[in-house]
């Protein structure tokens, strides 16, 4: 009989804790949900909760490792609002969540002690200034897969900064988005990625890039070419060719541009002068790369733009058609688009 009461009374009490904890559960949802659209202060970051997100507003710590959290109140953290950790000069190392995508505006703006940043996630944006001026930073590295948009001046005056591993992420960087960065020397793992011109050659910069007949290089990168031959050989280690390169074309007589085999940039522009075109023909574009694709398009000038990754419904490919001639192995990815699409095309196996 005693046996039978201790098990009906542990039963009590296990039901009795089951209830404790929903009723602390459904107290703290509540809670939670009455946060919506409100500040909340945790220990030392201030939060605006959102319905479905929270914004990082404020941090007032002055630890040197900082790891933002993954959840606040329920809500993912998925960003770090304007000066939230500017010119805080306590920090050496932040982590940011697999929840995070924006960093914005002047975020930790100059926190010159800043040595080491780590990304876990796929980022949408890193904002203006959002990092300038973080003196101590040597190296960055993004997140695989991540589609991040770099804005204007991102990393400016990030005076120590010397390697960039993009992690192959198709990224893409602004103008000026390492404005200023002096000792910037390496950009790794940049196949997917896209540049403007702008976000690594400028006065910032002027001092680490190489100039070698007529081309202008970074790393891998080729940034410019200045040059008057008719046949253009772009340099074998090239593998990414900056935004508008060849913007500049028009003014020389251009019969044929020879791609490395290496070469695997998917975005790039050339520009043709369609005087230069009826006087000596079409520019012929050799492709040693099998894996090299087009996307092709035409702004408001008489200037072709042509483009890889193609947009199949591009209505002015006609434009290419009628300007180049593409010539690559038979199993290759560009003469593969040609047929596809009635551009002209002569098979020259490497």
């Amino acid at each position: 009989m005693e046996k039978i009461k201790n098990t009906i009374l542990n039963r009590k009490k296990i039901i009795f804790s089951i209830i404790v904890v929903l009723i602390a559960i459904l107290g703290y949802k509540l809670f939670c949900l009455s946060l919506v659209g409100k500040m909340y202060l945790n220990g030392d970051y201030l939060f605006k909760i959102e319905k479905d997100h929270a914004v990082l507003k404020e941090y007032t710590g002055t630890s040197e490792i900082v790891k933002i959290p993954k959840k606040i109140a329920e809500k993912p953290v998925t960003e770090i609002f304007y000066n939230a950790f500017s010119r805080n000069l306590n920090i050496r190392e932040v982590e940011f969540p697999s929840t995070m995508r924006i960093i914005d505006n002047h975020a930790f703006d100059q926190c010159s002690n800043l040595e080491k940043i780590k990304f876990n996630g796929c980022l949408d944006e890193i904002r203006y200034r959002a990092f300038g001026g973080c003196e101590k930073l040597t190296e960055l590295e993004f997140f695989p897969n991540s589609k991040t948009q770099v804005f204007p001046w991102a990393f400016e005056s990030c005076s120590n900064l010397k390697t960039v591993n993009v992690n192959n992420a198709p990224i893409t960087l602004e103008w000026y988005a390492f404005a200023s960065c002096l000792r910037l020397l390496e950009i790794v793992g940049a196949d997917n990625m896209r540049a403007d011109i702008g976000s690594f050659f400028h006065s910032g910069l002027e001092f680490t890039v190489k100039r070698e007949n007529g081309f202008t290089y970074f790393s891998n990168f080729l940034l410019g070419y200045t040059g008057n031959e008719k046949d253009i050989y772009i340099p074998e280690g090239i593998r990414f060719i900056s935004y508008r390169c060849f913007g500049y074309l028009d003014y020389y007589d251009v019969s044929g541009i020879h791609f490395p085999k290496g070469f695997t940039t998917k975005r790039f522009l050339l520009e043709f002068n369609k005087d230069m075109i009826k006087k000596n023909g079409k520019v012929k574009l050799y492709f040693a790369n099998t894996e090299a694709f087009f996307e092709d398009y035409k702004d408001n000038t008489d200037e072709l733009f042509f483009q890889p990754n193609a947009n199949e419904n591009d209505e002015y490919i006609n434009f290419l058609i009628e300007d180049c001639i593409i010539v690559g192995p038979e199993d290759s990815a560009a003469v593969q688009f040609a047929k596809n699409h009635g551009i002209e095309y002569t098979i020259e196996e490497s």
